[in-house]
């Protein structure tokens, strides 16, 4: 892995807010923005344990400046206070990278009804990223000025245009679909002086990915190219790519990162039958 002294500074000068960015996905993307030079504004859904350990890792690895600002996205209450603190830190916010999405597979809502996961993906995953990104989309619009323009990125799935069986497939293909029509007309909507792009993750190994069955471990890697699980730096990487230089001219793009999308694979309950 590269040192910080000889990490690429593209995004210096440059502040960044990673939501979602407590664990996972979504604190990989910050360690690389703090690494390539940017102020990051980390957020979770509390100020738990890891959102403040990850502010201080920040400060003593990458000597960046970095804030932590705590926001329950299932409360639309908590919606323009966090924009607000957000913009307010540095004066403005140059990149808004949407990580944030409710986790119904590894919580306690693992054993709510498809109604109740549904209700907390469509107001977490959603909701909450139309009206807040709409709403940031405005600040940075109005505040833009010559030289490189603001960025927003947005996080969808990959399979949610193939479609996929069971119920995680009806919950994460219908919402994950929304978010990335929303990335298309808001790129729209704020073209020529925001950028907004989205990515749209394959498998990834996130704390599902780790203790998921080897059923799961077999499809995985059988659906990528490139035989195996993706990483959270894969991500990361694409994710700083977006909101640096090297991508102003890409804009209102589905971004999938998957290895590659192997279309001809067998279902879950294929390979539980083979087993």
């Amino acid at each position: 892995m590269a040192t910080e002294s000889s990490q690429s500074q593209e995004l210096s000068g440059r502040t960044v807010v990673v939501t979602g960015s407590s664990r996972g996905i979504g604190a990989a993307i910050a360690r690389k923005a703090a690494a390539s030079g940017a102020a990051v504004i980390l957020h979770g859904r509390t100020e738990s344990s890891h959102l403040r350990n990850l502010c201080h890792e920040l400060k003593a690895t990458v000597a960046n400046e970095s804030t932590a600002i705590a926001a329950d996205f299932s409360d639309r209450q908590q919606w323009m206070p966090f924009v607000e603190k957000c913009f307010a830190w540095r004066g403005r916010v140059d990149a808004w990278v949407h990580a944030a999405g409710a986790d119904v597979l590894t919580t306690e809502h693992r054993s709510s009804s498809l109604e109740q996961r549904l209700d907390m993906l469509w107001q977490v995953d959603v909701a909450a990223a139309v009206l807040l990104l709409n709403e940031v989309g405005r600040r940075m619009s109005d505040n833009a000025s010559g030289g490189e323009l603001p960025a927003i990125v947005t996080i969808g799935w990959d399979q949610a245009v193939h479609g996929m069986e069971g119920e995680a497939g009806i919950l994460f293909g219908t919402t994950k679909a929304a978010v990335m029509a929303f990335t298309k007309s808001l790129a729209c909507h704020l073209a020529p002086r925001v950028r907004v792009n989205c990515i749209a993750p394959g498998w990834i190994r996130t704390a599902w990915g780790a203790t998921a069955t080897e059923v799961w471990q077999e499809r995985a890697r059988e659906e990528s190219l490139l035989d195996r699980w993706g990483e959270v730096d894969d991500v990361a990487g694409l994710a700083a790519f977006l909101i640096g230089p090297h991508a102003a001219f890409v804009n209102g793009q589905v971004i999938p990162c998957n290895g590659g999308f192997r279309t001809s694979r067998a279902t879950v309950a294929d390979r539980e039958s083979a087993h």
